[in-house]
């Protein structure tokens, strides 16, 4: 994950926005796409050895496995903290705002490895700052796993399939947060394989 983040980046094919909180809109979170590539995005959405395989097995592992990718998404940024990058402003219902210039570090610098999150791209911030819509298809083959019911997999109608990770919410000052506990997505992504 960490190559494809490199690649995009040397690529200039990786996107940055923070957008606003729900509870105050001075409060951001960064956000970070990249594309992952076929193989890549099917190993982290649909093997047995991958992302949601891990909250499968548990949302203790699951979340584990979050906190890993977060950073390692977190270290390869940090080799581009002081690149000059575009970053577009959304508010809370992902509503472009504004764009301007800014180092790589505001937008890691929210990536909290018990507060982040990563998943499937669905909603693509364009490169003047539109949102593209990507659509990832739930019908395909079911996942069997023993004991518990068959889950849907993931595919991309875009070859590449974008991953997005989001930050935790940062105000001001105080700690940062998220709007929903990491653990009740932990459940849901344990018990339906989507948050």
């Amino acid at each position: 994950m960490r190559e494809a983040l490199r690649a995009a980046i040397e690529s200039e094919n990786v996107r940055f926005g923070v957008d606003e909180s729900g509870r105050d809109s001075r409060d951001l979170r960064g956000v970070v796409q990249f594309p992952l590539g076929t193989l890549l995005f099917d190993w982290l959405f649909n093997s047995t050895t991958g992302y949601r395989a891990q909250f499968r097995i548990g949302r203790a592992n699951g979340l584990v496995m979050n906190a890993q990718l977060i950073g390692e998404v977190t270290a390869e940024l940090g080799r581009f903290a002081t690149t000059d990058e575009v970053i577009h402003r959304y508010t809370s219902e992902f509503t472009y705002k504004e764009s301007t210039q800014g180092k790589v570090s505001l937008v890691a610098a929210t990536l909290d490895p018990k507060l982040s999150k990563v998943w499937v791209c669905e909603k693509l911030i364009g490169n003047t700052g539109q949102i593209e819509n990507l659509f990832v298809s739930r019908t395909g083959p079911k996942l069997v796993m023993p004991d518990t019911d068959p889950w849907s997999s993931l595919y991309p109608e875009d070859a590449d399939g974008w991953l997005d990770v989001k930050g935790a919410f940062v105000p001001p000052t105080g700690q940062p947060y998220q709007l929903k506990s990491p653990e009740e997505r932990a459940a849901k992504l344990e018990e339906r394989g989507s948050a």
